[in-house]
């Protein structure tokens, strides 16, 4: 009976993981119009991942969005990640750029939520760019930022648990926020 439960717990996770999907985003595009996802109505799920290149726009319209992960920039192409009013996002990773090419995360509403496990910078130096003029960014475990001098400016930084580093000297304009069991590292 043991070797039973075993083997249909195994296969209920093994069909989990078999059910992601790489979404490719390469023409602007409403996180809305996505199909090719795990989700609802085709729509990206928390074990999705998505890859924004060839210059183009991803523009978050969903009020409660997920997916596991997102490239911003791909085979040597940038990609833009937008997150519209009234939107809350939550993903584990967003990697930032490519090679040379610039992976843009924009948050320029009061009401846009991105809550984030962490972010990577693939590539050069300069790579990675934060236009964050408004909006929350939640960082929910230990993370070391982008150490691109693009990346240094934001409106609210909630640092939620872990460590997080600062690579550069970063400016927060409206709220710092580190809760009791997080720690946040100066550059």
């Amino acid at each position: 009976m043991r070797n039973l439960y075993t083997l249909s717990l195994f296969l209920i996770v093994g069909i989990q993981v078999l059910q992601a999907a790489t979404i490719s985003i390469t023409t602007n595009k409403l996180w809305s119009t996505i199909t090719t996802g795990t989700g609802v109505s085709g729509q990206p799920s928390s074990s999705d991942l998505i890859i924004v290149r060839n210059g183009a726009t991803l523009t978050v319209d969903v009020a409660s969005s997920v997916c596991k992960s997102i490239q911003l920039a791909s085979l040597n192409a940038a990609g833009t990640l937008t997150i519209s009013s009234n939107v809350n996002l939550t993903l584990d990773t967003i990697y930032m750029g490519d090679l040379t090419k610039i992976g843009t995360l924009n948050m320029t509403t009061t009401a846009s939520v991105l809550n984030i496990k962490s972010f990577s910078q693939t590539g050069n130096v300069n790579t990675a760019k934060l236009n964050a003029t408004n909006g929350s960014i939640n960082l929910l475990q230990t993370n070391t930022l982008p150490s691109s001098t693009l990346f240094i400016k934001f409106f609210k930084l909630n640092i939620l648990s872990g460590t997080t580093t600062l690579t550069n000297a970063t400016t927060v304009s409206s709220t710092l926020n580190v809760a009791a069991n997080a720690t946040l590292n100066l550059a």
